[in-house]
């Protein structure tokens, strides 16, 4: 399966210790099939072809995340984030 990927993202500071994030991404997908015998004849007799390939593209999954600074230290960071994934991509994709 061939699955490229395209992705955004934007970036705020709100102040020095606080970044918000936003992140979106666009997918291309492709899956090659191969039947072992020469191809399968469907219910209404008609003839699949023993390989081909599925195609599907559209917009992944959102997240929207925010980052806090914790320690004040030149030297060293601790950074706590919180995050949420937004179900933005489709489920119905069909080839085409």
């Amino acid at each position: 399966m061939h699955m490229p990927m395209a992705m955004l993202m934007l970036c705020y500071g709100v102040s020095n210790r606080l970044t918000l994030m936003a992140m979106g991404q666009w997918q291309w997908q492709q899956m090659p099939m191969h039947m072992q015998n020469d191809g399968m004849v469907m219910m209404n007799g008609m003839n699949m072809p023993s390989s081909m390939t599925m195609h599907s593209h559209g917009f992944g999954d959102s997240k929207l995340i925010a980052l806090y600074d914790l320690s004040e230290r030149c030297r060293r960071r601790l950074v706590a984030g919180v995050g949420l994934q937004l179900p933005t991509g489709s489920i119905r994709q069909q080839s085409r």
